[in-house]
């Protein structure tokens, strides 16, 4: 990759929640403005401000998990009014920040049950290594990278072969701002299966949370054409299809995951966001009234 465009990626990364200028950017790479311009379309697939928007409202999302005020978090990550992080945040999720947070709390109470679970399963089997992979993607899914890291860790001293452990572990590393050991588990996760498939998606997925989403998009398609079939990788294509901009395309995707899959929340919830970007609003308000009825009926289900 670009070593100047790296500088400014670690520069935002460490400054997310200050003001960033071009001007900055400027001084620190040593190019025009337009040559920067020129960068971020290239690697980021998007102007340079919108990458720092999009990476402000990213960071800012585990903060929305800790039961902090909406106000606090918004004035955290520069923006003066609630209103203004929520329109940047329903610009980019799809929902408002504090729908996302209801859906978190419905899922955390059954996610620690789970871990909870795991944790008694490893006491009586602590050579087990799905089991440290199985309580790892939970810490995962809470944001909790740095248990999650050392579930998949332990799970690799147990069986050095086990695949998904280097998968997973790519994503948490990513999360924790480690992109370097989480391109070495991708590579690691390839020595084991070349033609894996998942491999491909997830090293894709690490790039998207770097605001890669070009490079994502490459993964993804490597990822297809090993396995057409797969409805994560066209919705993940999808998604940084839509932070690319091309929403004709992240729409064509979101159609071929709901072809396979017509149950899919997180396809109609993402495609509703493309749809608004396109200016179709009433095909966007029906995909996002179908995801909130899915989401609501898989809770009910679960509670059985």
């Amino acid at each position: 990759m670009h070593e100047a465009y790296e500088k400014m990626i670690r520069h935002i990364d460490t400054h997310i929640n200050k003001e960033i200028t071009i001007d900055d950017l400027i001084k620190l790479a040593g190019y025009s403005r337009r040559r920067i311009y020129q960068l971020f379309e290239e690697y980021a697939g998007m102007p340079v401000m919108e990458y720092i928007r999009r990476k402000r409202i990213q960071t800012a999302v585990p903060e929305l998990r800790t039961g902090k005020k909406l106000y606090e978090v918004a004035l955290n990550y520069g923006y003066e009014t609630p209103a203004g992080f929520c329109k940047a945040f329903q610009s980019i999720f799809g929902c408002s920040p504090s729908n996302y947070r209801a859906g978190i709390a419905m899922n955390t109470e059954k996610i620690m049950e789970r871990i909870e679970k795991h944790s008694r399963a490893i006491e009586a089997d602590p050579s087990n290594a799905e089991l440290y992979g199985f309580r790892g993607y939970e810490y995962a899914t809470l944001e909790q990278h740095d248990k999650a890291v050392e579930d998949f860790s332990k799970a690799l001293e147990v069986d050095p072969g086990f695949l998904w452990g280097y998968i997973h572990r790519t994503f948490s590393y990513a999360q924790l701002g480690q992109s370097d050991k989480s391109m070495e588990d991708y590579n690691k996760a390839l020595e084991v299966s070349e033609t894996f498939a998942w491999a491909y998606s997830y090293r894709g997925h690490v790039y998207a949370v770097l605001g890669q989403h070009l490079k994502a998009i490459e993964c993804y398609n490597k990822s297809l054409e090993i396995n057409p079939d797969s409805i994560e990788s066209l919705i993940r294509r999808g998604w940084s299809y839509a932070c690319s901009r091309q929403h004709i395309r992240a729409v064509e995707d979101y159609i071929k995951a709901l072809e396979a899959d017509p149950d899919s929340a997180l396809a109609y919830r993402n495609r509703s966001h493309s749809y608004t970007q396109l200016g179709e609003h009433c095909k966007a308000a029906e995909d996002l009234k179908r995801a909130e009825e899915l989401m609501k009926k898989t809770n009910n289900d679960s509670n059985i």
